[in-house]
């Protein structure tokens, strides 16, 4: 199998190709390394969003170019089913002209995928979207920036490309630190309240109210402050208790399956505590929705009591 980070339009051979994976900046940037296989406006490119029939494709890949140029086809029509009859002539398929991408097709069959070539469009690790990422800087990047830029990021490759546009304009010409990073990108809230969860729990409390002082400055509501805090450390709580797998885990809480792994890398709070802290959490809530307080008053109570350990 590729890996979608590795290809690009002068290295791909004719043939058939599926994707693997659901990032949407590697799906896109595969997408785009078979488009420009053709000059700009050709009409040997046939994209398909939806799928009638395979024969529709077989005759796309059959039309002949004028220009000599072989045709590329894009099916991006991910849930159509082939028949028995359209799946035994795609395990016989094999072209020695023109090139047919299936974009995240989830009907291919076992031995179809076999006899194709498939490339790796899931979300990069944090090593390797580090070493991508400093690759997007002209001027380059400290290694400590590059990994606080993954970090605010969420590997999110598709953010990170903006964001790179952004600093190396802000830098003009300079190498990229972390300060910089600091100053410009924006983390995701969920990271910061893991970040000032992360940091209370270790007793780290000056940092813990720097990060939350950030996310009241940037205008985050009070109450959406407090549902965050609430739901970072239900997922602690129950991280703890399951004994799925983190991707089972994240499919039955119905969250990201980074958002398990984050919440069951600290551990330094005891199952009874976490309980505790929840309905702590969870009452304030209540109070707040009921009337009793308002959002402000029940997040800094909450959070008065979070800093003093009275919930242990």
């Amino acid at each position: 199998m590729l890996n979608a980070v590795d290809i690009s339009a002068e290295n791909i051979n004719f043939g058939v190709y599926y994707t693997e994976g659901s990032d949407l900046y590697w799906l896109s940037r595969t997408e785009e390394c078979f488009r420009k296989k053709l000059r700009q406006g050709s009409l040997s490119l046939h994209v398909f969003d939806r799928v009638n029939a395979l024969s529709e494709i077989l005759d796309a890949l059959g039309v002949i170019s004028f220009f000599g140029e072989s045709n590329v086809v894009i099916v991006k029509d991910s849930e159509y089913k082939f028949t028995d009859r359209e799946h035994k002539l795609l395990s016989g398929l094999s072209l020695e002209d023109g090139y047919l991408l299936f974009v995240g097709n989830k009907n291919l069959t076992s031995s179809e995928k076999k006899a194709f070539t498939g490339i790796n469009c899931a979300k990069l690790d944090k090593f390797a979207c580090v070493k991508y990422a400093s690759e997007l800087f002209p001027s380059g990047i400290d290694r400590d920036a590059a990994n606080l830029l993954v970090e605010y990021s969420d590997c999110d490759m598709a953010r990170i490309k903006l964001e790179a546009e952004k600093l190396d304009a802000y830098c003009d010409g300079k190498k990229v630190t972390a300060k910089d990073v600091k100053e410009l990108v924006s983390e995701e809230t969920d990271l910061q309240i893991f970040s000032f969860v992360s940091a209370l729990t270790e007793g780290k409390k000056e940092l813990a109210a720097a990060r939350l002082a950030f996310l009241k400055q940037r205008g985050e509501s009070p109450a959406y402050l407090l549902s965050a805090l609430t739901g970072q450390y239900a997922r602690m709580l129950y991280a703890a208790l399951s004994p799925k797998s983190d991707a089972d885990l994240a499919s039955v809480m119905g969250i990201k399956e980074f958002a398990v792994k984050k919440a069951r890398s600290t551990r330094v709070l005891s199952k009874v505590q976490l309980k505790k802290t929840v309905n702590m959490l969870v009452d304030y809530e209540l109070k707040f929705k009921s009337g009793l307080l308002t959002d402000r008053t029940a997040l800094d109570a909450a959070v008065a009591r979070l800093f003093a350990g009275e919930v242990k």
